[in-house]
């Protein structure tokens, strides 16, 4: 795989500070869609290009009141078939409830919808199948109250207007960025990744329903002593095939892999970094070629394989300055790659660059008319 000219650009201007509750997602090379906690305003805010990030629309406040708690990388889910239809969750600082900001015209105005008032829940993220037309909204958050604390998911099927909520698992997720992942493969079928910690040793869990939440099951992915690390990042490239990745501490930490071919039923796991990382965020070009993009206090790097994890390739120092947060949200489109994350002064930050996964001619040789490929 080679990649092109890294683009670095800051775009909005504005301070994402200590709760960066940044999230992007492209649907094409040219559609691209944000949303981010404004810290200087407070309010939750939105922002898209149509040009492949070469220019930004105004932000647009989402949040009605100032928003509370952070949200995960994939707190924003856009219709690739219809990129006027635009969701994005979050907390609610007055209420502490979780929040649904829906808009049908490509983010010229947001309407706010209630998913959960019980009180104090925190970082939610989202996800939708799309089955024949009918949305299926998936959210996933943390909730306190009533105590104990659990994780819980809501899910809708009329944009927003009525909520069904399940409870996924009475042991709480770390209350940080990240910390959670949902995936819907289909309209009953729902992935979750999430960190237990009130257990010991806590442990890193899969989790998955086929009857749209109302049973469970469970498996580890890893419950080293050392798990603790407080990001991961989950990608389903079919109902089969699942990729994670997550932190274990040490010194220095460890950025570990895992993928499973059965669902989820069990996860073959790996080291493919020693250094001091935070901030993952994964996708993929294919079954095989698997992004991670992650920082330091210093730089924004990738790390990518193109054989399923057995390998792993880094590309460091993508952007290097001084980074005192450090969070990305990276999503790949026709071999287009987007970072969203926060740079210097707590800014806002985009990274784009184009990536061919196809052999260079300079690589292949004729021999006889036979090609030879040149590893």
């Amino acid at each position: 795989m080679t990649f092109g000219e890294w683009t670095i650009t800051t775009p909005f201007g504005i301070s994402l500070n200590y709760n960066p509750d940044l999230s992007l997602v492209a649907t094409d090379t040219n559609n691209v869609f944000v949303s981010f906690l404004n810290y200087d305003s407070g309010y939750h805010e939105f922002s898209k290009s149509i040009n492949g990030a070469s220019s930004w629309s105004a932000r647009k406040q989402v949040s009605a009141t100032y928003e509370d708690s952070w949200t995960s990388e994939k707190s924003i889910w856009v219709d690739p078939d219809n990129t006027d239809y635009i969701l994005i969750t979050y907390v609610d600082a007055d209420s502490d409830d979780v929040m649904l900001a829906v808009s049908i015209d490509g983010g010229a105005n947001f309407s706010l919808k209630t998913i959960d008032n019980s009180g104090y829940c925190w970082s939610p993220c989202i996800d939708v199948y799309n089955d024949g037309g009918t949305k299926y909204i998936f959210v996933l958050y943390g909730r306190e109250i009533p105590f104990p604390q659990k994780l819980m998911m809501a899910y809708s099927s009329n944009d927003g207007d009525s909520w069904t909520l399940k409870q996924v698992e009475s042991v709480a997720p770390e209350d940080v960025a990240g910390d959670k992942v949902i995936k819907a493969v289909s309209a009953s079928t729902i992935y979750v990744m999430c960190k237990m910690y009130l257990s010991s040793p806590r442990w890193l869990a899969f989790m998955k329903t086929t009857n749209s939440g109302d049973s469970w099951a469970s498996s580890v992915v890893s419950n080293d002593a050392n798990d603790f690390g407080y990001s991961h990042s989950m990608a389903i490239y079919d109902a089969n095939t699942v990729f994670v990745t997550w932190i274990r501490n040490g010194t220095p930490d460890n950025l570990m892999f895992g993928i499973s071919t059965n669902a989820g039923a069990s996860f073959t796991t790996s080291t493919i970094l020693n250094a001091n990382v935070w901030g993952l965020s994964m996708d993929f070009v294919n079954a095989n070629t698997i992004l991670i993009s992650y920082m330091t206090g210093t730089s924004l790097n990738l790390i990518y394989t193109i054989d399923q994890g057995v390998n792993w390739i880094p590309i460091a120092d993508i952007d290097t300055g001084t980074f005192p947060q450090k969070v990305t949200s990276l999503s790949i489109v026709s071999n287009t790659i987007y970072i969203f994350y926060t740079g210097e002064s707590y800014y806002g930050k985009i990274a784009k660059c184009s990536i061919s996964t196809s052999l260079p001619i300079s690589s292949i040789l004729f021999l006889d008319e036979e090609p030879i490929i040149l590893i």
